[in-house]
């Protein structure tokens, strides 16, 4: 399957191509304006999703709107749950000797 240069671009940009592949589009990226403009439209949009995301973070309690959500419950227990403890105990379990 070929894939479209966007799409190349976008592996590049994260590092997922073999040291062939990055030499390649790295030569195209050296001689195409055009395709240099695009890796810069990339990493900008890439950059808005970014600082999007972690804004929007920052407004919401994901733990507390996942409780909402499950049983109109808004604040978090002053006591771990049940789920919770059993959850430590086998990562402690999991632990190497």
């Amino acid at each position: 399957m070929k894939l479209r240069f966007g799409e190349v671009l976008a592996r590049f940009h994260d590092g997922e191509l073999s040291l062939a592949q990055q030499g390649s589009v790295s030569e195209r990226l050296a001689r195409d304006p055009c395709a240099r403009a695009q890796l810069k439209r990339l990493e900008q949009t890439r950059e808005a999703l970014d600082t999007w995301a972690n804004e929007r973070s920052r407004s919401v309690n994901l733990a507390d709107a996942i409780m909402a959500k499950l049983g109109g419950i808004s604040e978090r227990p002053s006591q771990p749950s049940e789920l919770s403890l059993a959850f430590s105990k086998s990562r402690i379990l999991a632990l190497p000797t």
